[in-house]
Order: structure tokens, then sequence, then C-alpha cells
């Protein structure tokens, strides 16, 4: 994928949708056909076509601070599907494979793409297949059983997130409301 948005090259144009006759241009309803515009489209079939080819791909979470590395380098063990630590830049993320992968190279190329939406929105958009299929074919049961072993994590882990949020847990309080005591004074 030579010079897209997962490689950090030039942004190519990304398809909105189709041109529907009496469409409003603020919504992407169409008046006759009633069909939105899907403005990241485009980009979820870049990150599954990067899973299925790209030979090493970094999906970040950023809500998560976790990384899904996919690495289909032959190393010792063959092939390998990895959970880490989000990297702060690319070139960590690079540096990262002296110690995730000790026995290959720093890989030449890496795709790197960022998943903002929730764990689970990869199976709706393609992306999840894409990864088991490619781990069926380049590394068979095993490489396939430790992708899907990583993916529970990532749901796991983003369950964990959200009843952190709901909890209040890591959050302080800015602003707190003052309340009127009993005798109507206030405290």
């Amino acid at each position: 994928m030579a010079g897209g948005i997962l490689e950090g090259g030039p942004a190519p144009a990304i398809p909105v949708g189709r041109a529907v006759p009496g469409a409003d241009r603020a919504t992407g309803w169409g008046a006759a056909a009633m069909e939105p515009r899907d403005p990241f489209a485009a980009y979820r079939e870049q990150v599954a076509d990067a899973v299925r080819h790209a030979e090493v791909v970094s999906l970040f979470f950023p809500r998560l601070a976790k990384s899904l590395i996919v690495d289909m380098r032959a190393g010792a063990d063959g092939p390998a599907v990895l959970l880490d630590d989000m990297a702060e830049t690319p070139a960590a993320r690079l540096a990262s494979f002296r110690r995730l992968r000790p026995d290959l190279p720093v890989p030449e190329r890496l795709t790197l793409a960022a998943w903002h939406g929730n764990v689970r929105g990869l199976e709706d958009a393609g992306i999840l297949s894409a990864l088991v299929e490619r781990c069926r074919l380049e590394g068979g049961a095993d490489l396939v059983g430790q992708a899907a072993a990583l993916y529970r994590r990532l749901v796991a882990l983003e369950a964990g997130h959200r009843r952190d949020l709901v909890n209040g847990a890591g959050m302080r309080t800015l602003w707190q409301r003052t309340v009127p005591a009993p005798d109507g004074d206030r405290a």
C-alpha cells in the first residue's frame, strides 16, 4: 500500500458515498434513496487490506493504549500476532521489534493503523475476518488461536476501561455543586 494513509503518505481521496439525486449536502441523506454517506468505509477497507497483505501491521487502539501487531515474517516460531503497549512514535514501534521478535531484524516496512472505534467494531468492518483468514493461511490453527485469544483480551480490556469510566476510576472532581444545608444555609 504505497503512499496510503496507513503508511504515513499523502491521504488518498476518500469517497463518501454515491451521489443521490435530491441528497442534502449536510446530512448525506437523499430524498430518493435515503442512503447515508460513510466517510470511514474506505479507511476500514484499507485497514482490512493491510491485514490481508502487509508483512507487518501495528493496529493501535489509542483509548486502550494497546497495539495488536500482526507480523507475518517467518521467525524461529513462524509468524506471530502480538499485543503490546502502544508506542509513542512509529520509530519507537520499529525499535520495539528488537524486544518483541529478537530473532528477526527490525522490519523494513511497517504499516500503522489507528482504530478509534470499539474493539468489536473490527468484526463489523471485516478486519477480524481478514486477520483470521491471514493467520489461517500463514500459520494455521495455532496462529488463529493466538489471534483469537488476543482479540478476546482486547475486548476484555475495553470492557474494563468502560467500567472504569462509569465508576470514575482515575478521575478527579473539577467542580462540585454546593448543596444547601437542611436549615436553609449554604454549606
